[in-house]
């Protein structure tokens, strides 16, 4: 996470002998605007330069305005605000604010992150348990803060943790059961959203509802949250997991055009070579390959090829896949149900049979019962 003066380098570069900003005014331009729009007074071109060149720190009305003319987010208004304020202070500061560090919110950020890959490990436990913990320690931190600012990052913050609350229940709940667990976090994620006016945010939300409608197995209802939540995120791993199930929701839809439509969505943001989750495209290609096979599509078999290449890949680096071996054997038995194949009935019970004690044992509710349905309609059982 960069300081003040690291942040604001992403909003202006150096040409030859000229400083050039975001929105292509030149430092003097730039200077010239700020002091208008502060009222004639506050700002002139050496102040600016100066700050840039981090020998002094904006002003809050400063920042404001640099960020009100250089059209910046919301929320990285917020991060400079609280940033410019921190160089200015000790961590113990009179606002109580000064906890708001470039490392505390690394340490968040490596917290909140490693929630899903306990998720696909089938450490669900440990997963609910950094959650609730971290929820608790942003409440109380709530309480202590008085800028509109660092409350709207610490609301942010809480919207990641409630989102990855309310995966853990969907990965895990079976069909109508996750529904009215879901609701009280949409509840709070619908609070965050109001307040912070931020697209991540919103976001989180539209991909929480998809996942209640989703559990209750009304795709048409789900489709549209998450084509919501992959319109307004940014990040470029919510986007592909809104995508993601949307894709899902439309071929459960039987709408073809919509699915390919996706998918050439999803092919174009993952060839831009930007994924850095390589782990997560295990999930993608898995899901993308379900889809297919919904059309009886062979393509199908090809993308649980490459789901699995990438799992044993990873397995290689040390990473246990629970959650996406188990998402692997569904799909191949969906598959192995729709299209025509040369396995028998032992390849396909055994494959089951593999999928079921990972369900039973990691309490994977829903992916026992569907994998227990797909097995029974097979081998007639």
């Amino acid at each position: 996470m960069p300081t003040f003066f690291e942040k604001i380098r992403k909003y202006y570069k150096r040409s030859q002998n000229r400083v050039v900003f975001s929105n292509g005014m030149s430092l003097n331009q730039l200077a010239q605007e700020m002091w208008e729009d502060l009222g004639y007074k506050g700002i002139d071109a050496s102040v600016l330069s100066k700050v840039i060149s981090g020998q002094r720190v904006f002003t809050e009305s400063q920042i404001k305005s640099f960020c009100k003319i250089l059209t910046v987010p919301q929320n990285e208004a917020d991060l400079l605000l609280l940033f410019g304020s921190s160089s200015k202070k000790a961590t113990s500061d009179s606002n109580g604010e000064g906890f708001i560090t470039s490392e505390y919110l690394d340490l968040f950020d490596i917290n909140i992150r490693t929630i899903p890959f306990l998720r696909s490990e089938g450490a669900m436990r440990q997963a609910n348990d950094i959650a609730s913990r971290s929820e608790i320690a942003l409440k109380f931190h709530l309480e202590t803060v008085h800028s509109e600012a660092a409350e709207r990052v610490l609301l942010q913050s809480l919207s990641r943790v409630c989102l990855e609350q309310s995966r853990n229940i969907s990965d895990v709940a079976d069909y109508g059961e996750g529904y009215p667990k879901m609701l009280p976090i949409i509840k709070k994620l619908e609070f965050f959203a109001e307040k912070t006016l931020d697209p991540e945010s919103h976001s989180r939300l539209f991909q929480s509802k998809g996942d209640a409608f989703y559990n209750l197995k009304k795709y048409k209802f789900a489709a549209k949250c998450f084509k919501e939540a992959a319109s307004y995120a940014a990040d470029l791993y919510w986007k592909l997991e809104g995508l993601r199930a949307y894709a899902l929701c439309v071929a459960k839809l039987h709408e073809k055009k919509a699915f390919l439509s996706a998918v050439n969505e999803i092919e174009d943001l993952v060839q831009s070579g930007k994924v850095a989750d390589t782990f997560f495209l295990i999930t993608l290609y898995e899901a993308l390959a379900r889809g297919y096979a919904l059309f009886a599509e062979d393509y199908s078999f090809s993308l649980l090829e490459k789901s699995e290449k990438i799992g044993e890949e990873e397995k290689k680096k040390g990473h246990i896949i629970i959650l996406p071996k188990i998402q692997i054997i569904r799909s191949q038995l969906t598959a192995l149900s729709l299209l025509p194949n040369t396995s028998n009935n032992s390849d396909i019970e055994k494959t089951a049979r593999i999928g079921l004690a990972l369900t039973s044992s990691y309490k994977y509710t829903r992916q026992e019962k569907e994998i227990n349905t797909l097995l029974n309609q097979m081998i007639g059982e």
